[in-house]
């Protein structure tokens, strides 16, 4: 059976960069490599690094969420959006970490 046809919620290809952030430490940067309403496919090299739970931010586009890891691969992981942090995360965390 094709993986496609067991998702609940359409996927958008867009490979952009983001950082996963815990704490106040940018801990690595990943490639998002798609988006759905409520999850994102990243792609990282050290994929055991990943904390279960995190804030992954693009600056770029000014996007921040909490997430869960909800599966794992060697380089790439799979996440479960748990709040859009966006608004909050712009306006009040440090600039190195961005």
């Amino acid at each position: 059976m094709d993986r496609s046809e067991q998702r609940a919620e359409q996927r958008y290809w867009v490979h952009r960069t983001a950082k996963v952030v815990s704490g106040d430490e940018a801990l690595v940067e990943c490639t998002v490599l798609d988006v759905s309403r409520s999850g994102l496919r990243i792609g990282i090299g050290g994929w055991h690094l990943l904390p279960e739970r995190f804030h992954l931010v693009d600056a770029a586009r000014r996007t921040a969420y909490e997430a869960r890891v909800v599966w794992r691969r060697p380089q790439e992981a799979g996440l479960l959006i748990e709040s859009d942090l966006s608004a909050w995360w712009f306006s009040s965390t440090p600039l190195s970490v961005h």
